[in-house]
């Protein structure tokens, strides 16, 4: 039988190996019959316990280490059931009173806006709809609101932003965090959203561009280097690490039947060496938010307990302020946490918190972590592609058009590449002579063309519609609904102008280019 068996799993792995799911669940199962087999046949043999060692660990396997005995079975049933979705509102784009007015004009069905009897600040539970459904909404399309996952919205909302700081976010894409920060911080902070992979890189533009920031900066490097480039600069760091993934596999399950420690901590290893970078990154008193949307301790606690042996008293491990989180772990294994230091880090349980598993954990500086090497940030300068413009023709051109003045401005600079020119906060000139290479600064407004002609974007009207004293048109909602879907408007307006600043609900939505 256990021949035959065997057998049968080889020829198995060799037919569908590029199927992991397939394999895994037939494995599951083939291991399932043999154990059976092995414990009615030879259950005192050296065979069985042999057959014991070589069973797959799987990840419900080291849930149920984690986990108390009677937690596990709510575990199971939640894990499998999917969770609430919900949205982040961008505060600086609309109003919570003005969502919810809009939302229910607009056919965004909401759900409710608490949770354990408290208010979610700026995230909205809405109804069970498909995540396409929301992507493709008006007020989405606006910049009005992302769609964010309540665990993931919970380690920006820990931090807290004061005037002039500067904030450092190392693994940036897909841009959740990023619009969090941007929604939050104050007109003279600046915020630095680094993504390595270029793919992800992609995404983070696509999103930060639909909600329209004027103070994005993005980087591409590999954020175990940042340190070199930001040493001791950082008011914040925000590391939230690429991990295994382990808190959002309800999404596809097929991992479930294995967990490779080996994977795992090679895993943690890149999360220690981009914790180190942060960390010198950050001045001294400076604070790092870490998070993971993982449930093993060698990714969190683990990785913690190592930071804070190896750098001693230089951090502190400060408590993550949060009433929602479920309880700490302490010991796993041969692995223990100080109480004390468990009860400072946040941790949440699918089945408590109906969310993915999360964790949170927060360290101050207290002195520096090394000296800077100049080797990489020499090696990395570069000339920039964005270019502070005096150009005359450029404030010619918004003045004709829109009445927008460069005395108006005063606050902003306005920046030249090759193909656009971009509005950037004043205080971002000098991220432009530090020889770091931006993937993309502030937001394009105008797009060049030969012989120094220009084309607004629709960013200008989102950003400068404020300033503009003429050819802006207020649009009724069936023609912002059209202007959204991309679908022709026709305009009768008394205005002559080629190009018009299209408003509705009297805020800036786009540019209107007459034939």
């Amino acid at each position: 039988m256990a021949k035959i068996t065997i057998q049968i799993s080889l020829l198995i792995s060799n037919v569908f190996l590029n199927d992991e799911f397939l394999v895994n669940v037939i494995m599951r199962s083939l291991y399932f019959l043999l154990d059976l087999w092995l414990r009615f046949r030879y259950t005192q043999s050296d065979f069985y316990f042999l057959f014991l060692k070589m069973k797959r660990f799987s990840y419900l396997d080291l849930v149920q280490e984690l986990l108390p005995p009677d937690e596990f079975e709510d575990f199971q049933q939640q894990y499998t059931t999917p969770i609430q979705k919900s949205v982040k509102i961008i505060r600086k784009k609309i109003s919570e009173e003005d969502f919810e007015k809009e939302a229910k004009t607009l056919t965004l069905h909401q759900g409710n806006f608490t949770a354990w009897g408290k208010k979610l600040d700026d995230l909205v539970f809405v109804d069970n709809q498909e995540k396409i459904g929301l992507w493709s909404h008006r007020l989405h399309q606006l910049g009005y609101f992302y769609v964010q996952e309540y665990a993931a919205w919970f380690p920006v909302q820990t931090m807290h932003f004061a005037e002039n700081e500067m904030i450092l976010e190392m693994c940036a894409a897909p841009g959740g965090k990023t619009i969090q920060i941007l929604d939050k911080i104050a007109p003279s902070c600046t915020l630095i959203s680094n993504e390595i992979n270029p793919q992800r890189r992609k995404a983070l533009l696509s999103n930060c561009e639909r909600c329209w920031n004027e103070q994005i900066a993005i980087t591409g490097y590999d954020g175990r280097m940042l340190w070199n480039l930001f040493f001791e600069t950082c008011d914040q760091v925000l590391l939230d690490a690429p991990c295994s993934g382990e808190g959002m596999q309800y999404k596809s399950d097929f991992k479930i039947f294995s967990w490779n420690e080996k994977e795992v901590r090679k895993i943690a290893n890149l999360q220690q060496e981009l914790l180190i970078s942060g960390l010198k990154a950050l001045k001294v008193w400076g604070m790092l938010t870490y998070s993971t949307c993982t449930t093993n301790p060698i990714e969190n606690e683990m990785n913690l307990q190592k930071i804070l042996e190896t750098y001693s008293w230089k951090l502190e491990l400060l408590p993550v302020e949060i009433d929602q989180k479920s309880p700490w772990i302490q010991q796993w294994r041969d692995f223990v946490f100080s109480e004390e230091s468990a009860q400072k880090v946040a941790r949440f349980r699918p089945h408590q918190q109906k969310t993915w598993g999360f964790f949170i954990a927060k360290l101050k500086k207290l002195a520096p972590l090394g000296e800077k090497k100049l080797s990489f940030q020499e090696s990395f300068q570069s000339e920039s592609l964005w270019k502070i413009t005096k150009n005359e023709k450029i404030w010619s051109f918004l003045k004709e058009k829109f009445g927008i003045s460069e005395e108006i401005l005063r606050n902003y600079d306005l920046v030249e590449s090759n193909l656009t020119i971009q509005l950037i906060p004043h205080h971002y000139e000098k991220l432009l002579k530090t020889g770091i290479f931006f993937d993309q600064i502030g937001m394009p407004i105008l797009k060049k063309l030969p012989q120094d002609k220009f084309v607004p974007l629709d960013e200008l009207a989102k950003i400068l519609w404020t300033f503009a004293t003429q050819n802006v048109q207020d649009l009724s909602f069936e023609e912002a609904k059209k202007r959204v879907e991309s679908k022709n408007i026709s305009l009768s307006s008394e205005s002559q102008g080629k190009y018009l600043i299209l408003r509705w609900k009297g805020k800036g939505i786009g540019i209107f280019s007459r034939k």
